[in-house]
């Protein structure tokens, strides 16, 4: 299940990479598009830590996997 969650994110990632160089580079030197970097990591934490925090809500915490008995 994980192959496409991760073609996924790497498509992102080149995706949101590639529009920040080309949309903010001009700005400052350069720093235009450094800031917007660090803006998108601190809104992606924020929905992130969201995130976690709702799913523990609805469907509670962490549990470890029940280990089969060694016979």
């Amino acid at each position: 299940f994980g192959g496409p969650a991760s073609g996924i994110c790497f498509g992102l990632i080149v995706f949101l990479e590639l529009w920040r160089t080309i949309v903010f580079e001009k700005i400052s030197a350069g720093w235009g598009a450094i800031i917007v970097g660090v803006l998108m990591i601190l809104v992606f934490t924020v929905a992130d830590r969201y995130i976690e925090v709702w799913a523990r809500k609805t469907y509670g915490p962490y549990t470890e996997p029940k280990k089969e008995a060694s016979s």
